[in-house]
């Protein structure tokens, strides 16, 4: 599948183009977010970052899945974090019931800032609480803690942010409002670019090396997807911490998953294996063997990301190229994207009735791409 017309979001037009470039100048600040939003389909990253077109919004009767995963988020750091300024390190047994009052106790304060009722939202609170008969979540994240989590692990920093606000007792006491200037591989300089962004959690070893992590409530990104560089989170942020502080040594990008009681636990995505003694009961699908296979990579995965800059400013926004979207069924552009096919029968339909009744407006909205869009962007 190839894109090369101003119909599939290759914007041709020279007046669109620099514009286009000017957006994504050498002081543009770019997340990780943003960066796999292109990655993973540049019409979408276009349509949402650019033009900013927003989907419906549904009335909702209960938590959306982002809101639940900034629940879990904000629950999580603010245990951790208290417990790490009031000096209580990692949590052992004897500490567990204790723990679990505290957490429970600050889950109850956050989802009471919510107002629903009904049998869902019951469920819902039940599998974080748990019931008299039944342990949550949240208990079933204090025994990972206790009984599977690395000893060799000490959690130190929850909510790193750079480039962000800082306010206190919303993130990290090291977050930093400036961005962090990431090296980059480039056919023609600038070398870096400004990146913003925050980290849901760093494990610090005795010997200064580190595990990234980023708390996930859903699905957990596959290793494959990571090395084919659709999801950069990981290598952008080992990259952010071995920037911000030049004395860790980054061994792992991992994903805690928080999704439920039988989906749990911490996964290392991105790493070398080389140091299992310290990611001993760890789940790894790590590829690179040593650390120089490693670097490897992070050094590729770079690249593409280079690349994708690089293309942003071309003004290249083509639909996905993969043969199937697979996150057609939750995007919020699908009903404006080639890839769609009911979408294209419509349209064929409705130019073969245009034609066969003499009319010429269809042909006056596909015979100046670049015009429209220039116009959308200016």
């Amino acid at each position: 599948m190839d894109y090369d017309s101003d119909y599939d979001g290759i914007l041709t037009n020279t007046d669109a183009q620099q514009e286009i470039a000017g957006i994504f100048d050498d002081e543009y600040i770019y997340s990780a977010g943003s960066l796999e939003n292109y990655a993973k389909c540049p019409f979408s990253f276009f349509l949402r970052r650019i033009m900013h077109i927003d989907g419906i919004e549904e009335v909702e009767t209960e938590l959306t899945p982002m809101e639940r995963g900034n629940a879990m988020h904000n629950i999580l750091f603010k245990f951790f974090s208290q417990r790490h300024l009031q000096g209580l390190g990692r949590i052992n047994k004897d500490q567990k019931q204790e723990a679990l009052e505290a957490l429970q106790k600050i889950a109850e304060d956050e989802l009471g800032a919510f107002h629903f009722n009904g049998p869902s939202w019951n469920a819902y609170w039940n599998s974080l609480l748990g019931t008299t008969n039944r342990p949550g979540l949240l208990e079933a994240i204090l025994n990972y803690e206790v009984n599977i989590h690395p000893d060799t692990l000490e959690p130190l920093m929850f909510e790193l942010s750079f480039g962000l606000p800082v306010r206190p007792g919303e993130c990290d006491t090291s977050s930093r409002t400036d961005t962090v200037d990431i090296d980059i591989p480039w056919e023609e300089e600038p070398s870096a670019i400004k990146l913003r962004g925050r980290i849901d959690r760093v494990d610090i070893t005795s010997d200064n090396r580190a595990v990234v992590m980023d708390y996930k409530t859903g699905k957990v990104p596959t290793g494959p997807a990571i090395c084919n560089g659709l999801v950069l989170q990981a290598p952008l942020y080992i990259e952010a911490i071995r920037n911000i502080f030049p004395d860790l040594d980054p061994i792992s990008g991992a994903y805690y998953q928080v999704k439920s009681t039988n989906e749990l636990g911490i996964k290392s995505k991105l790493g070398f294996k080389g140091d299992d003694n310290i990611l001993n009961g760890i789940k790894s699908d790590s590829f690179p063997y040593t650390r120089e296979e490693f670097q490897v990579l992070m050094n590729s995965l770079l690249e593409k990301i280079g690349r994708h800059i690089q293309d942003m400013r071309l003004g290249i926004f083509n639909p996905t190229r993969e043969m199937e979207c697979d996150q057609y069924r939750y995007c919020n552009y699908k009903h404006a994207c080639r890839l769609d096919g009911l979408r294209n029968l419509i349209v064929a339909s409705e130019d073969r009735e245009a034609s066969e009744n003499g009319e010429g407006h269809q042909e006056k909205v596909v015979t100046e791409p670049a015009t429209v869009l220039t116009e959308v962007v200016d």
